[in-house]
């Protein structure tokens, strides 16, 4: 077997593909319809947001206002009402995740909009209907699908219409640190006592033992970006970053080393083809105590942090780990097994050398074959905020040397910034320039199957 996987660009879905799981996605969104029109007042549907196999999603729009553009919602349905996964995932968002900061929020609905106990209700007797925050910014993948377009058509452009290439590593590091958030919050859910916040940031508590929950479905599209505006003052965990959130529970489970050997057969086989861990992908480690748990998780993460870096991904089914010798961070060499294609030793890609050997570094040992050999979440989070604190005094710094620089000649010009790779040091004009182009204002996407969904079958 080749441990050299062919590595796939990640691009935007092409044409409208009617098959068996759109007809499906189909008589779900027909029934949605059906729902609101019996059910709800000052709702008005906006559009189809994406479906799958088991569920579709769609945007709605409250209208408490005549005339005025309230709060978008997401409604979610499974194409199968009986659906178990469905009613876990809420279980999941109604009562472990409520308020945890990195994670989709379930959405209450105003009385006169629709009754409450019409929703957001695990119980198996009640409609499966779900609402929840809805994000304009669309996910991870949108973003990184931008980011190759703009690779392809920069090419065609004139220097001053070119956009970068690449996620700038101030930016990086905090989707890091979110991704981190998402492990804690699975490791230590919140706590909820008498005088509870409504958002929670995901810490680690010392002393307890972390629970052993496992996202089984952790990849861009299920990671959202949230409204920018709403962090930006958050310094330093978000600033120029948005705050990233982990949806979609479905596949959500908590790990019982109790379980028959058939039961964590089954668990373990869930997950979308490529993105699942090396202890999911033999038969025999599952069955090892100790195998699932939070370091699943953490490889999960490790493998979104080599799509934001690279805007590649594989699902090759010969894809196999290889040695590399890598530092840590005590200065120590050390053999690694590691999953993480060319990113660290002798078979690394020029083109991902532009980023620092710290983070290629760190995402190599989250992928690391052997779970023994992953950061554990107190590592990760230090190295983390470590980093971040690094890479924001060097932009500072430059932008500091800027600043003198303009004040001593005011005719002096900035040179311009090289699309393909970032700077040695990353200022803020760099992070205002990403801003702008990529997170600013909501991307328009269109839905290939608009003219289909109303269609009768």
């Amino acid at each position: 077997m080749s441990s050299q996987p062919q590595l796939r660009v990640l691009v935007r879905p092409g044409q409208a593909d009617i098959d068996e799981t759109f007809y499906a996605a189909q008589g779900a969104y027909q029934r949605t319809i059906a729902f609101f029109q019996d059910n709800a007042r000052y709702i008005q549907f906006r559009r189809v947001l994406g479906f799958g196999s088991s569920g579709i999603v769609t945007l709605w729009t409250e209208t408490m206002q005549p005339g005025h553009h309230g709060r978008d919602i997401a409604v979610k349905v499974p194409v199968d009402e009986d659906d178990p996964y469905f009613r876990m995932e809420m279980n999941w968002m109604s009562e472990t995740f409520a308020t945890s900061e990195h994670f989709v929020q379930l959405h209450d609905l105003p009385d006169q909009a629709l009754d409450a106990s019409l929703y957001n209700d695990p119980d198996p007797e009640a409609p499966a209907i779900m609402i929840m925050e809805y994000f304009e910014r669309c996910e991870l993948q949108e973003l990184l699908v931008r980011l190759n377009e703009a690779v392809s058509n920069n090419a065609y452009l004139p220097d001053n219409q070119k956009r970068l290439e690449f996620i700038p590593a101030r930016i990086l590091w905090r989707l890091f640190l979110c991704l981190t958030r998402m492990c804690i919050g699975m490791a230590y859910p919140p706590q909820f006592d008498y005088d509870y916040p409504p958002i929670q940031r995901e810490n680690i508590r010392p002393g307890e033992a972390p629970r052993l929950i496992v996202h089984f479905d952790l990849h861009p599209l299920n990671i959202f970006i949230d409204n920018t505006h709403d962090t930006f003052n958050d310094f330093p965990e978000h600033g120029w970053a948005p705050r990233f959130k982990l949806g979609d529970f479905g596949l959500t489970t908590e790990w019982d080393e109790e379980w028959t050997d058939e039961e964590k057969w089954a668990v373990v086989s869930a997950g979308k083809p490529g993105y699942q861990a090396p202890e999911q992908r033999d038969r025999q480690r599952p069955l090892q105590p100790g195998a699932i748990g939070p370091h699943t998780n953490i490889w999960g993460i490790g493998f979104l942090m080599f799509n934001a870096l690279t805007f590649y991904f594989t699902d090759d089914d010969e894809w196999q780990p290889r040695r590399c010798n890598i530092r840590m961070p005590d200065g120590t060499a050390k053999n690694l097994n590691t999953w993480a294609p060319f990113l660290v030793g002798s078979q690394v890609y020029d083109e991902f050398k532009i980023h620092s050997i710290e983070l290629r570094t760190l995402i190599a040992r989250c992928m690391a074959d052997n779970h023994r050999d992953r950061p554990s979440l107190d590592e990760l989070l230090a190295i983390i905020q470590q980093n971040i604190a690094n890479v924001d005094a060097a932009g500072w710094n430059a932008q500091q040397r800027w600043q003198q620089e303009k004040a001593v000649d005011p005719t002096k010009q900035k040179p311009p910034i090289d699309v393909k790779r970032p700077p040695a040091a990353e200022d803020d004009d760099l992070l205002r320039r990403f801003f702008r182009e990529y997170l600013r204002d909501p991307p328009v996407r269109d839905d290939p199957y608009r003219d289909y969904w109303n269609e009768q079958t």
